[in-house]
């Protein structure tokens, strides 16, 4: 919608009688104003943010631990509250950026621990 059919689809004259000229104008102007404002106020774009989903993790209270205290580091460092969700999500986008080969000699090992005793959901492949 243009300036133009705004102010003609509010029946706001530009122009009238000499008598009344400097208040139509002025409200002619507000017209034009209240729609600038609006457009622009419209026009602001958020950028797309990824949706979060909720992930249930199981933790010893030993690593609960060491979470809090990443957390409360964070917030101190940064002078924003970080949340466990946030370090989280931190640990796994640094985690994606890694090339594969990092993930087998850095990641593996204390996944093979965590089986080792026995906190593990499922079993073991079939060879085939």
């Amino acid at each position: 919608m243009t300036l133009t059919t705004f102010v003609k689809s509010h029946r706001v004259p530009l122009r009238s009688s000499s008598a009344d000229c400097g208040r139509t104008r002025h409200l002619a102007r507000a017209a034009r104003m209240r729609y600038y404002l609006t457009i622009m106020a419209r026009m602001k774009k958020t950028v797309p943010v990824e949706p979060l989903k909720v992930c249930t993790v199981k933790l010893t209270p030993t690593a609960e631990q060491t979470l809090q205290q990443l957390s409360q580091e964070a917030s101190d460092a940064l002078g924003w509250t970080v949340s466990n969700s946030a370090l989280l999500r931190a640990v796994l986008s640094y985690i994606g950026q890694q090339p594969s080969s990092w993930a087998s000699a850095a990641l593996y090992p204390f996944v093979e621990q965590e089986i080792a005793q026995g906190r593990v959901w499922g079993r073991k492949k079939k060879q085939e």
